[in-house]
């Protein structure tokens, strides 16, 4: 009874360790992509002023 409780109890533990281990990469992610988009937003007149990618 006490192995399958300790069973339990790491089985939990590791999951939750996973779940963890998935928000942060995703939090990771999610700030790396914030910071493309505020580069993007800063060099966008600059790129756009030097008639960068314009066909015309």
């Amino acid at each position: 009874m006490i192995d399958f409780l300790l069973w339990v109890i790491a089985t939990v533990f590791i999951l939750g360790a996973a779940v963890a281990v998935f928000y942060l990469l995703a939090t990771i992610l999610d700030v790396a992509l914030a910071l493309f988009e505020l580069l993007a937003a800063i060099f966008e007149p600059i790129i756009d002023r030097l008639n960068i990618g314009k066909s015309s």
